[in-house]
């Protein structure tokens, strides 16, 4: 897309590319990785200011739950950036941000509109950045990654 009025269009606020699925954990490893300044950018935000050292890193493997609304999303692995008490077996809701980022060169817009944000299709290993475990019908614990508020603000 090289037309700024198509950009304009089709491009949406990051928040609205944030999708909860509903998921059943099948496997889960933790690890603790030493930090890299780029491991939490979004490439166009360095706001987001992490000390170096260690953090938690969660790889689960999952499958669709029965009562997901589109059961035929290709995920089978969530990475979660941070701490959580998940186990196997257990049934969770995932936010998963889906998005393309386009940057757009342009001398007389701002760099926040240099920024355009696509939806796209999953992938089979996407990242979480927020993870609620089920109990029947009730959400009993929620836990976001470190970089969660990132997703949360509107680049335009």
């Amino acid at each position: 897309m090289t037309n700024l009025e198509d950009i304009a269009t089709e491009s949406k606020p990051l928040p609205e590319l944030i999708f909860e699925e509903e998921f059943i954990v099948t496997n889960v490893l933790s690890q603790t990785n030493l930090i890299d300044d780029n491991i939490f950018s979004l490439e166009f935000d360095k706001s987001l200011q992490i000390n170096k050292g260690y953090a938690p890193n969660l790889t689960l493997n999952v499958i669709p739950a029965v009562l997901a609304s589109n059961k035929n999303i290709p995920i089978k692995e969530l990475i979660f950036y941070g701490n959580s008490p998940v186990r196997k077996g257990d049934i969770i809701k995932a936010k998963v941000p889906r998005f393309k980022l386009e940057n757009r060169e342009s001398a007389t817009i701002s760099t926040y509109n240099r920024i355009a944000f696509y939806d796209r299709p999953y992938q089979t290993t996407e990242r979480a950045i927020e993870i609620s475990i089920v109990d029947g019908e009730k959400i009993v614990r929620i836990d976001r990654a470190i970089d969660y508020p990132k997703y949360q603000k509107n680049y335009y």
